[in-house]
């Protein structure tokens, strides 16, 4: 009778423990040498460029915010997204992958070159400058992918992409080119 009633308080206690354990973002076990390990559950977030309307242009000499416009799958306890979906806001203390992707494509014939960096709280983040050339409007369109791992200890953290053109031979006084529909890309990943 008492083992029944000690099992029943053991069962109950490992269906509690499993129900904790998958609305958790982090659990301690403890393995067979008796350490304590923290085993997180993997977050992500996405935005990206569908297919707006008009698709976004960017100048020369002046960096600015690429506008994804899309949210994609966005894990809501670690992550917010801007309102025109140009950031990701981190609220997780935590290790992270940031992987970003971008299209640019030169619609006149003329040689033009792009710069993108990732922005985390307010300053490019090392590493991740990253160049486009394209020659004229048949080779038209060239991409940039870049990964980066970074500690965050304090947050919240923006993290945004920034580009710009940095030298093209276009005659008008200031050159663009256009990010490429469903060319573009933002995706965060907590890791540890």
């Amino acid at each position: 009778m008492l083992h029944k009633k000690i099992f029943r308080v053991l069962v109950f206690i490992l269906c509690v423990g499993f129900v904790q354990k998958g609305f958790a973002q982090e659990v301690a076990v403890i393995n067979n040498k008796g350490t304590i390990q923290n085993i997180i559950k993997p977050t992500v977030a996405e935005i990206y460029c569908a297919s707006p309307a008009t698709s976004q242009v960017i100048n020369e000499g002046a960096f600015s915010d690429i506008n994804f416009g899309t949210a994609g799958i966005v894990d809501t306890d670690d992550y917010t997204i801007g309102a025109s979906a140009n950031q990701i806001t981190i609220e997780t203390v935590g290790r992270y992958e940031i992987i970003y992707r971008v299209t640019a494509e030169n619609n006149v014939n003329s040689r033009t070159g792009c710069e993108f960096y990732l922005e985390v709280r307010g300053s490019e983040a090392n590493g991740t400058r990253a160049y486009t050339y394209t020659r004229n409007n048949l080779v038209n369109r060239n991409t940039v992918t870049v990964s980066k791992i970074v500690d965050l200890s304090t947050v919240p953290a923006i993290v945004k992409v920034k580009g710009q053109v940095y030298n093209s031979s276009q005659t008008a006084t200031s050159a663009t080119a256009t990010i490429t529909n469903n060319g573009a890309s933002l995706i965060i990943k907590r890791i540890k």
